[in-house]
């Protein structure tokens, strides 16, 4: 699992992490997104790493509908 704390101005309402599995050059791997559990309370995000993935990194949406993005955190090959 992974997850992501947070420091918002504006009530975060919706995350989601976004994750690859593929290899390359980034603008060409395909990207792809879940669901994250949303703890507003607690100001923290997570979320189950689908197998395979390469990279990942937490989208977190505010009222106001602004998108911030975590850092990007990269798996080793196995």
């Amino acid at each position: 699992e992974a997850w992501v704390s947070f420091k918002a101005e504006a009530p975060v309402v919706e995350a989601e992490l976004v994750y690859t599995r593929d290899e390359g050059k980034w603008p060409d791997r395909n990207w792809e997104s879940v669901p994250a559990q949303l703890d507003a309370a607690r100001n923290r995000a997570a979320a189950s790493i689908p197998e395979g993935t390469r990279v990942y990194y937490f989208n977190l949406t505010d009222d106001r509908e602004l998108i911030a993005s975590s850092e990007h955190v990269e798996l080793p090959v196995p």
